[in-house]
């Protein structure tokens, strides 16, 4: 499943009909508020009554700005998050021209500590990650080529050990953040 907050992107035609997509554009209602936070505090509402509704498992992110939203969501409905960082989060985050820097940066560092994963894409990123964000790298997993679509084919007809079985039909995952080809999303689709 897929959650995302606008209603665009330039994969979302591409993303097959049986996957459920929610998207917060959509979805909410409510008028946001001018007061800072307002939105996002409607948009990590939203996102846990999605972890809720549909009974998802896990959520994976892997942009800074959907780290800071599941983190929130996840605390509104407790579910296991994989973080990703896929580049030098002080690139990254010092280059986007950002409201708030200082308060989105300590909630970014407490979101990371707060998820069950973090991973980096090199030992690079997984080294700068844990100085920017003040984490310990023993915290932090490196996943050279993230996506094994052998291993997750095989994985996906396994059994779930034990306690860790949720369904014996099926097991949920949503994937939240923008859907470009940058993101990795077109692998997800597939």
């Amino acid at each position: 499943e897929l959650y995302i907050v606008f209603d665009h992107g330039e994969l979302l035609s591409e993303v097959p009909a049986d996957v459920p997509v929610h998207i917060f554009e959509r979805r909410n209602t409510a008028k946001i508020g001018k007061l800072p936070g307002a939105g996002f505090r409607l948009r990590a509402r939203d996102l846990a009554s999605v972890l809720d509704e549909r009974q998802i498992h896990v959520i994976y992110d892997r942009t800074y700005h959907m780290t800071m939203l599941t983190a929130a969501a996840t605390r509104l409905r407790p579910t296991p998050r994989i973080s990703v960082i896929v580049t030098d989060p002080k690139l990254d985050f010092e280059t986007n021209p950002e409201k708030f820097r200082m308060i989105k940066r300590r909630l970014l560092r407490n979101s990371y500590r707060d998820a069950d994963i973090v991973a980096a894409v090199s030992d690079g990123v997984r080294i700068a990650a844990a100085d920017y964000h003040r984490i310990p790298l023993n915290r932090i997993e490196t996943v050279y080529n993230f996506y094994d679509v052998d291993q997750i084919d095989r994985m996906s007809r396994e059994k779930l050990p034990g306690k860790d079985e949720r369904s014996k039909d099926h097991f949920r995952v949503v994937a939240a953040g923008r859907l470009h080809r940058q993101k990795g999303f077109k692998l997800l689709i597939e």
